[in-house]
């Protein structure tokens, strides 16, 4: 013990210190990403796509960034930031389109005429955050808690996702 504490072996104490002060604050910043990631922030939700163009319900026509939400989740004019679920950042799309099937827990994000991409995407369970609480800018006070959303049945694809005929 006395040779581990003499003078010429103070280099090696350092480096011993210095390791367990970058291993602390490792695990420490570790948990805390882990912490804020767990908040009530991020919703999990269904996310699919349709490539149909036309009008929204808002009234401009369909473009790539574009989404359809339940707006009794969502108002029109909120932008989602889409998460997959390892955690890392996939897309973000705005609030502008609404339709039959969706329901709480539902995101069908807007690729017009890419009826392609659209299959390929099929159906992803997502982390969402809300960026920016509809056409105002405000926070949202209080989200609503997500209500399971149906089970995709194996096999069958919805039809708005059908090529249309003729398309290969």
């Amino acid at each position: 013990m006395k040779t581990i504490l003499q003078w010429r072996n103070a280099w090696r104490i350092r480096i011993l210190a210095l390791g367990l002060i970058v291993t602390m604050v490792g695990v420490g910043t570790q948990v805390l990403v882990n912490a804020v990631a767990a908040t009530p922030d991020f919703l999990t939700v269904k996310v699919s796509a349709y490539a149909l163009q036309g009008r929204m319900a808002d009234g401009n026509w369909t473009h790539p960034g574009a989404c359809a939400v339940s707006t009794k989740q969502f108002p029109f004019g909120t932008i989602i930031a889409l998460y997959n679920p390892d955690g890392t950042f996939n897309r973000q799309c705005t609030a502008e389109d609404t339709g039959g099937a969706i329901t709480y827990g539902r995101i069908d994000l807007a690729m017009p005429g890419d009826y392609a991409a659209a299959i390929h995407w099929g159906v992803r369970t997502m982390s969402a955050q809300v960026v920016r609480w509809g056409w105002g800018g405000a926070d949202p006070t209080a989200q609503p808690s997500p209500v399971a959303p149906k089970p995709v049945l194996p096999g069958r694809i919805p039809r708005r996702h059908r090529l249309p005929p003729g398309i290969n």
